[in-house]
């Protein structure tokens, strides 16, 4: 049987999908419309902000009152740029939060193209527990396991996943099968008796 290969933001929509997502929070733009165009077919749910700022409280306080992740996703840029606040804010009151922003590919500031950061994934960092680049498909799918696994295993905190914009509209195979957390270990009975 061959595989149906898809734009990587119209299979990310439905990676996203299988990993229980069922509400995104955001702003479409040129720089994350492929993203966009995969919503839909995937079964998510859309809700528009009025600015990125909006986006990310509203995944942020979507977190905190069902208990799943919040997502939301943005242009590069500004628009990253803008999330920081609410993710700052999901950073220190320990909420699971995705956000995913498109990047521009390779280059440096001297290009001088539209929303160009020197270091838009370090920017990210600092109110992240991490801030990656996907370098491809696979990698894409490995970094939304490993965002989706952290929330369940570990403290809840913010992360960032950031796509080039040729690899967001550039074809990929279907997502595999979400990786699912495992069971968090019951606590010692000797330790919580000390505590």
């Amino acid at each position: 049987m061959q595989q149906i290969r898809r734009p990587l933001g119209v299979q990310l929509a439905r990676a996203l999908a299988e990993h229980g997502v069922e509400v995104v929070f955001g702003i479409p733009g040129v720089h994350n419309q492929e993203i966009y165009r995969g919503l839909d077919a995937a079964g998510l749910r859309h809700v528009l902000a009025r600015h990125e700022q909006g986006a990310g409280f509203m995944a942020d306080g979507y977190a905190r009152a069902t208990g799943r992740p919040g997502v939301a996703c943005v242009i590069s840029g500004p628009g990253l740029c803008n999330l920081m606040t609410p993710l700052g804010q999901s950073w220190s009151d320990s909420v699971s939060v995705l956000a995913i922003s498109s990047c521009l590919p390779g280059g440096g500031p001297a290009d001088h193209r539209l929303h160009e950061m020197r270091d838009q994934r370090g920017a990210a960092a600092a109110v992240t527990a991490w801030s990656e680049e996907a370098r491809d498909a696979e990698h894409a799918y490995a970094l939304l396991d490993r965002a989706f696994v952290g929330f369940g295993e570990r403290r809840p905190r913010p992360v960032h996943l950031q796509l080039p914009i040729p690899l967001l509209e550039g074809e990929a195979p279907a997502p595999p099968p979400a990786v699912r957390p495992q069971s968090p270990a019951a606590p010692d009975p000797g330790l919580v008796t000390r505590a």
